[in-house]
């Protein structure tokens, strides 16, 4: 249950790489920002969304302005953030190195500033690390990235497994907010049927959401260190992600 005058914490998790995580926690959180106070925390010790946030994670590492500093250190949260709206906790290589106290560091250390914020998002590794289960303790909601893979799916599961059991044990206020398609190609007979697919074993349960298209174009703004809908705002994807922030602030508490 999400208290009214703090943040919706949600987890954009999926424990296979190149599905779109920070990609989708970037342009989600741009759009979000359009109406609402809007947190990024980078969970990845790749540093990509610091990276496409236009940050460089190597220098905040440096200056002990990254994550693990609060986490496994004595550094508060609100020391660290970076950027205005969406704003940014950064995360570097330093987070691969070190081991979590607890499953329940990130939410206690979320305490001092989750009501400054009306959205906290959780950019997570594609593993199911320590990390991740911390995140999704500290977490109302999970969304879930998902490319039109058989792969894809064979892992969907395991997650909905993590996320039952993390619910049961140490998180009972957290729930699937739903499945994000993306790398979407309309036009390919595969991507349709993998999509209906995913419908079917998803649907019952959880809500499938307007799959983001293909573009070549994420890539461009990347490079540019800038979340596409900022980077090319008539770009194709910019509308999904519109309608993924609308349906977040209307129907997501």
């Amino acid at each position: 249950m999400i208290t009214p005058g703090m943040a919706q914490t949600i987890a954009i998790v999926n424990s296979k790489g190149g599905v779109g995580k920070t990609t989708t926690v970037i342009n989600l959180a741009s759009c979000l920002a359009e109406k609402k106070k809007v947190l990024i925390v980078d969970l990845d010790s790749q540093g990509n969304a610091t990276l496409d946030m236009g940050l460089s994670p190597k220098q905040l590492d440096a200056e002990k302005k990254t994550i693990i500093y609060a986490l496994a250190g004595t550094k508060s949260l609100l020391d660290l953030v970076q950027l205005d709206n969406p704003a940014v906790i950064p995360a570097g290589q330093s987070l691969a190195s070190v081991e979590l106290p607890s499953a329940q560091v990130l939410r206690e250390k979320l305490q001092p500033l989750i009501s400054n914020y009306d959205y906290i998002l959780f950019d997570c590794a594609p593993t199911l690390t320590r990390t991740t289960a911390a995140a999704l303790v500290a977490s109302d909601k999970v969304l879930v990235p998902i490319d039109l893979d058989i792969k894809s799916f064979a892992g969907i599961g395991q997650l909905f497994s993590t996320v039952t059991e993390i619910n049961k044990r140490g998180n009972r206020g957290l729930s699937v907010l739903g499945v994000l398609p993306t790398r979407y190609q309309k036009r390919h007979k595969h991507d349709q049927a993998m999509l209906e697919q995913l419908k079917k074993i998803v649907e019952p349960r959880f809500k499938v959401f307007t799959p983001i298209p293909e573009t070549t174009n994420v890539k461009k703004a990347s490079r540019a260190s800038q979340p596409l809908i900022k980077f090319m705002p008539r770009a194709r994807g910019v509308k999904e992600y519109y309608e993924l922030a609308d349906y977040i602030i209307k129907y997501g508490n």
